[in-house]
């Protein structure tokens, strides 16, 4: 039976050999590469282990024999490197270029890569706070792949980012259908030109970017279908409109039109308008507005 140690383990083995092993910065387990005949040169190996890690030269056993890059490269020169180099959306690119600007740069941009550990992310996250949820999941999240990308090209040993359950998080406000009469509550709020917008996004689950690309072709009026083919999505500099077949498969589909569809009226590509419509929930009586706030609200039959 392995005996457990402050760092690492011990357990001799049924050919009275003893074997040590212990859990990495990576968080995998590494054993050493021999057995040994005393339990004083186990723990010895064990030390030595544990000096590699604190002085940040630690590297998994099975790479030791292999060359590494060495260099003072900072966090802010690799990450500029590695954004330019991303074969990625405009609209990701500039969410990307926000977050290393006010999350990450600041704190890491002038340390050397292999100055960062583990000890120093913690207490980054712990900092940021939890004001902002979505904010640190998405800055914790790019930070993560960022250094994972710096572990492949040999300028890491491993990834310090460990913090469990960090790249993800939670809804704050659980979205409810709304009834038909809030539905209709809303609507009558509207100008009759705006309502078929309204009818659009809570009975055909669009999206505004999707409701603001819609023109009157994709209205079959003589089918009852609306095709939805096009979105556009607001960027920090500038407006990008997108095929819905370059983001997703399912985005691109038909969707049967909403009652009252053939009414006078039609979609309007205005940011202002939209809006006006996000309130319109709290005139129903609903508790929360949200970023899309019809979108889908309406129970299916």
């Amino acid at each position: 039976m392995a005996e457990k140690r402050g760092f690492g383990e011990i357990e001799r083995l049924p050919s009275g050999r003893i074997r040590a092993r212990y859990t990495g910065p990576d968080l995998r387990r590494h054993s050493a590469p021999i057995t040994f005949e005393t339990r004083l040169d186990a723990e010895a190996w064990l030390v030595d282990e544990r000096r590699l890690i604190a002085s940040g030269e630690w590297l998994p056993t099975d790479r030791r024999g292999v060359p590494q890059v060495t260099s003072d490269l900072t966090f802010g020169e690799y990450a500029e490197t590695w954004l330019a180099e991303r074969a990625i959306k405009p609209t990701t690119y500039e969410r990307y270029r926000l977050i290393l600007k006010y999350d990450l740069l600041p704190p890491y941009g002038p340390i050397p890569m292999r100055a960062i550990s583990p000890e120093s992310i913690r207490t980054w996250h712990a900092k940021y706070g939890s004001t902002k949820p979505t904010a640190r999941s998405q800055a914790y999240s790019l930070l993560r792949t960022i250094l994972g990308t710096a572990v492949t090209d040999g300028l890491l040993g491993a990834n310090p980012c460990h913090i469990r359950g960090a790249g993800n998080v939670k809804r704050v406000h659980k979205v409810e259908p709304a009834t038909l009469a809030e539905l209709e509550v809303m609507t009558n709020a509207l100008p009759p030109r705006y309502r078929l917008m309204l009818l659009l996004a809570a009975w055909c689950a669009m999206r505004f970017g999707e409701l603001a690309e819609l023109r009157r072709k994709d209205l079959d009026l003589v089918n009852d279908v609306v095709r939805i083919r096009r979105a556009v999505v607001n960027g920090a500099r500038r407006v990008h409109h997108r095929d819905t077949q370059d983001r997703r498969r399912h985005s691109r589909r038909r969707h049967p039109a909403p009652p009252d569809a053939s009414r006078p009226g039609s979609p309007r590509r205005a940011h202002g308008v939209w809006q006006g419509i996000a309130a319109l929930p709290r005139q129903a009586g609903r508790a929360h507005g949200h970023r899309e706030p019809l979108q889908g609200l309406v129970p299916g039959p």
